[in-house]
């Protein structure tokens, strides 16, 4: 415990605001993609890949969490050796690293002509959300957890 000025932690409590509320967005906003992508006039294939990159990302999280409350039981034995929930937990963690990268380049690679204006605002604001999340949880030895080493 250390005293910190009052400007650092409000910063901290927006960005986790922030990024707690673009990974509800991608949640939300999923299915409306997905039911959009079958109708052959809203078909964009530039579009995809910034929108389904940030989807598998948060998607992993969600299962990371889904593994871990599964495994809260006999949480000494199962992640204490190299275990099918102990490997789950090291290639979900991978999993959102290699996402949260991937949809950055996507949005990067995508030609600025064909990706409508919101879509791309939107993917801008919710990749950069999943980039901080990635490198706090880098920071904090979060990806590539392996636990039983």
């Amino acid at each position: 415990m250390r005293k910190i000025p009052g400007w650092f932690a409000i910063g901290e409590i927006l960005t986790v605001a922030y990024v707690g509320l673009c990974m509800v967005s991608v949640v939300v906003y999923a299915p409306f993609w997905l039911v959009g992508g079958l109708w052959k006039r809203r078909r964009r294939p530039a579009e995809r890949g910034i929108r389904a990159w940030p989807l598998l990302a948060v998607l992993s999280l969600v299962a990371f969490m889904g593994v871990y409350i599964l495994i809260n039981d006999d949480m000494i034995v199962q992640l204490g050796n190299l275990t099918v929930w102990s490997a789950a937990l090291f290639l979900l963690t991978v999993t959102y690293a290699v996402a949260a990268v991937a949809s950055a380049v996507s949005l990067w690679r995508a030609p600025a002509e064909i990706v409508r204006r919101g879509v791309r605002r939107f993917s801008l604001i919710v990749t950069v959300a999943l980039l901080i999340a990635a490198a706090y949880l880098a920071y904090w030895g979060i990806i590539g957890l392996r636990t039983w080493a």
